[in-house]
């Protein structure tokens, strides 16, 4: 939610020093602008930045709308330029065991480069994994259960252990690790952590921290989080204390607990106690001119009748719909797919009263002025009690996801969203309630880490006023429409089936 510079001031006072970034959200909305603006407002900092060209833009081309679309020309470009390491995660990884041309191309590419080629393999094990590793992807920190941890390692790959505001998997990681010493193949990461929980936390220092509270051996853990990181970055100057490699110190007063006490970059202080002491600002950037510009552009015919779920086959009768269910209380949290008996009236389908048996409605709103579509569908268990949630953080095509019970609400949260650039609102009869700005890209916010860790904390408080608790809070809503994460999600195309990749339709029967 910040911007490389507000991050690096926020992130090395954990002791982070290097960060390998994938700045596929800003590339889904503007294309290689966003690359390019991910690129100069990382300069010169005293946070390592290295970035990977977007494989995933979009992230599932056959069933959603992005505003840009990558091929091998633009990864052959960006893969030119200077901090450009490889390829981010390739997400679309039923393409890739089907041997898609397209995918093969992108890996392909990058391999040619020499670059680096991250996984994105969610609960794919067995010959699929096979197949997938085969296609020279060696990484995926998409492992929420033991099994899928060691179907990674056991397939030679990296196994990145994630622990995040969304997906807090280090307990199922742990589990799968301990007894098994020292492996060279495990390193670890963040992926989704708001400004509130990172300040709160921390960042790689947490992950190692929950680690060694699942009972790993700390020196083990230290290992995971310097020397196999930069081995798997193949950087022979970072990640050990020796003679030819780059002085990248942390000093902590407990080894286990990693309370930081000092950081150096490259034998420099820059963090004391919490505290960043090296300076975050620099020259002028190019890319800027996309800090003060609206991305957001709502469809000219988008009114409240816009979020009625319409059976134009059905004028009047009782039909059974595909239901997304969201189950916030699994580790990890679980969409899957439902049916409902419901009424049709007048060629609309009617819901339950506003907020009964936990329905509501889920709508996707194309936002880059491409069809300016609107796609509607009914989620159980997420939404407020009455009103409306909306974020245009919406992983990976970044549409509008609208969240709600009244439709007028939801207009209303679309249009505040319109207005302040992108971000994520919350409406209560008619009024917006709360709100965190993220104009840049509909994503980011210009603001330091700690003032928009506020914004975030008062929309919780908000959000739970409305009866969202835990995921439901806030960050569940990002995860909606990502169409590459099993395994129940909405496009702005429709119902997605992730492992298949198709589209479904919304009667059942």
């Amino acid at each position: 939610m910040v911007t490389a510079r507000h991050y690096a001031e926020a992130v090395l006072p954990h002791g982070t020093t290097t960060v390998l970034v994938d700045p596929h959200e800003l590339a889904n909305v503007v294309g290689l602008r966003g690359v390019r603006y991910m690129l100069d407002d990382s300069a010169d900092l005293a946070l390592r930045v290295l970035v990977m060209a977007p494989s995933c833009v979009p992230s599932a081309p056959s069933v959603e709308t992005a505003g840009a679309s990558f091929g091998r020309a633009e990864i052959e470009e960006m893969l030119r330029w200077p901090r450009v390491v490889g390829l981010a995660e390739v997400m679309d990884y039923p393409a890739v065991i089907r041997g898609d041309r397209r995918m093969l191309d992108l890996i392909d590419a990058a391999e040619a480069a020499g670059g680096l080629v991250q996984g994105h393999a969610p609960r794919v094990r067995g010959r699929m994994l096979s197949a997938y590793a085969a296609a020279g992807i060696d990484s995926d920190h998409e492992n929420r259960e033991v099994v899928d941890a060691l179907a990674k390692l056991r397939a030679g790959m990296y196994l990145e252990v994630r622990e995040s505001s969304l997906s807090p998997n280090a307990a199922a990681m742990a589990a799968a690790l301990r007894g098994r010493g020292y492996l060279p193949n495990v390193t670890l990461c963040t992926d989704d952590v708001v400004p509130e929980d990172l300040l709160r936390h921390g960042h790689i220092d947490h992950v190692a921290r929950r680690l060694v509270e699942e009972g790993l051996d700390p020196v083990d853990v230290v290992r995971f989080a310097t020397l196999n990181a930069a081995n798997r970055l193949r950087r022979r100057d970072l990640g050990a204390l020796s003679p030819g490699r780059i002085a990248d110190l942390v000093l902590v007063s407990d080894l286990g607990r990693f309370d930081v006490h000092e950081v150096y970059r490259a034998g420099r202080l820059v963090a004391v106690d919490g505290r960043c002491v090296a300076g975050v600002d620099g020259p002028a950037r190019p890319g800027a001119a996309l800090e003060r510009e609206n991305t957001v552009r709502l469809p000219e015919h988008l009114t409240a009748e816009s979020f009625q779920i319409r059976v134009p086959e059905i004028a009047d009768g009782d039909v059974t719909i595909r239901v997304i269910d969201f189950n916030g209380r699994s580790a990890p949290v679980r969409t899957t797919y439902g049916a409902m008996p419901v009424r049709v009236a007048g060629g609309e389908i009617v819901l339950p009263a506003a907020g009964g048996d936990g329905v509501a409605l889920l709508a996707v709103v194309e936002r880059h002025g491409g069809h300016g579509g609107v796609a509607c569908a009914v989620i159980r268990g997420f939404g407020p009690r009455a009103g409306a949630l909306a974020s245009s953080v919406s992983h990976d095509s970044h549409n509008l996801t609208v969240v709600g019970t009244d439709p007028r609400d939801m207009l209303t949260a679309c249009r505040a969203l319109a207005d302040r650039g992108g971000g994520l609102v919350l409406v209560r009869d008619g009024t917006v309630a709360a709100s965190i700005t993220l104009p840049i890209a509909g994503l980011l916010s210009p603001r330091p880490a700690a003032e928009v860790a506020r914004e975030v904390a008062a929309f919780r408080r908000a959000a739970e006023a409305a009866g969202l608790t835990g995921e439901r809070s806030f960050t569940g809503i990002v995860s909606l429409t990502l169409a590459v994460s099993p395994e129940a999600k909405l496009s702005d195309r429709g119902l997605v089936d992730v492992e298949r990749q198709t589209l479904l339709p919304m009667v059942i029967r």
